[in-house]
């Protein structure tokens, strides 16, 4: 069934209850307004999340998600290149091949799936503090599931070239902050140029990246055996090894999810730590399988190299993007619920990775590094 589509209503995040309800009318005409329920659903810092469902058939459940993120970006540089659009174009084709929910209704704003049931693999309780816990079967499954999803090709895309450093570039040209609240603008720019111009010593895939592929991001339905990649508003045409990066640097950030626990697996001679090469080497065995190749040692190598090397980039636009985000007024009320202290954060990714990036280079770049 094709997704119903509204271009010309809008949820307002003042009146989303409100709203909500009238989509619904629309979506589900039969259902009784009176009856309808729409929670508020945590974890609501890029967009406003909403599970909506009928107050006697709570299993019935639709999600409503409306778009915050991409609006504070355009309200702080009305020069950015955003494609508000895209999320919604990935979400429905992929759910046609079982990576995502059906998808009901697309409106100006947002767009309705069908409700996920199952928790987040990983959840950081800012209230309470609650320690996280993670399986190591559910990382080895995320992972693989990460090559799955780059092995996607949309149709009517050009692989052949991506435009990922632009819009960075234009948030440190037209935006980015002098104040004490972030690491200064001459600083940054001077890094970011930096690595940015080692980009052209590796000849680095191009694919469909989910662009925030973090755990918190993944949600693990126990009863079914799945596991989904949620929250696609960052979704780009893109650099494998960055959302590679992305994905296994989160894990271990401790900044992110401070004091994860990892839960043994059934298997008893395995240890519950996972180190970042473990979960490369899976996603690289799951990547080479899907490729019809065989598990290729100097071509992981490779990998190995890319993904480190973008460690360092992941840090530097992480500081571009949000800390200019959060040291911006616009965006308080990204920062409010956020799930761990946001400038505090974006101070650890840049004292990482001044931590880093000697070694990362003198390592992976010895020829074009000198310290």
């Amino acid at each position: 069934m094709a997704a119903l589509l509204l271009p010309e209503f809008t949820v307002h995040l003042d009146a989303a209850e409100d709203d909500i309800k009238k989509l619904f009318k629309i979506v589900k005409p039969e259902w009784n307004e009176d009856k309808i329920i729409v929670k508020n659903m945590s974890g609501g810092f890029s967009c406003l999340t909403s599970r909506v469902y009928l107050e006697d058939t709570p299993d019935d459940a639709f999600t409503v998600r409306v778009q915050k993120l991409f609006v504070a970006l355009k309200d702080n540089c009305e020069d950015l290149k955003l494609d508000t659009k895209f999320e919604v174009r990935v979400v429905q084709e992929i759910s046609k091949i079982g990576y995502f929910p059906t998808v009901h209704a697309v409106f100006a704003n947002g767009f309705c799936y069908k409700y996920i049931s199952g928790k987040p693999l990983v959840h950081f309780d800012k209230k309470t503090k609650t320690k996280p816990e993670i399986d190591r079967n559910d990382i080895k499954t995320m992972v693989e599931k990460l090559a799955e999803i780059h092995m996607i090709k949309l149709e009517n895309v050009d692989y052949t070239k991506t435009d990922f450093f632009d819009n960075y570039d234009t948030i440190l040209e037209k935006v980015y902050p002098e104040n004490s609240v972030i690491t200064a603008k001459n600083i940054i720019e001077k890094e970011y140029q930096e690595i940015k111009s080692y980009i052209k010593e590796f000849n680095l895939p191009i694919v469909l990246c989910h662009g925030d592929p973090h755990a918190g991001n993944v949600v693990v339905d126990e009863d079914k055996d799945q596991l989904t990649f949620v929250d696609w508003e960052l979704s780009h045409i893109g650099y494998q090894a960055y959302d590679l990066a992305y994905c296994v640097r989160m894990l271990h950030f401790e900044g992110y999810v401070m004091n994860i626990q990892m839960i043994p697996s059934a298997a008893k001679d395995q240890t519950p730590e996972i180190s970042m090469g473990e979960m490369l080497k899976w996603y690289f065995a799951k990547w080479s399988k899907l490729n019809m190749k065989e598990f290729d040692e100097e071509a992981f190598e490779e990998l190995q190299r890319q993904v480190k090397y973008f460690e360092l980039v992941w840090c530097l636009v992480f500081i571009i993007m949000f800390g200019n985000l959060f040291a911006n007024s616009k965006a308080q009320v990204l920062s409010a619920e956020f799930p761990v202290d946001p400038t505090g954060m974006v101070q650890s990714v840049y004292n990482f990775y001044c931590r880093i990036k000697e070694q990362t280079l003198q390592e992976f770049i010895p020829d074009l590094f000198v310290s």
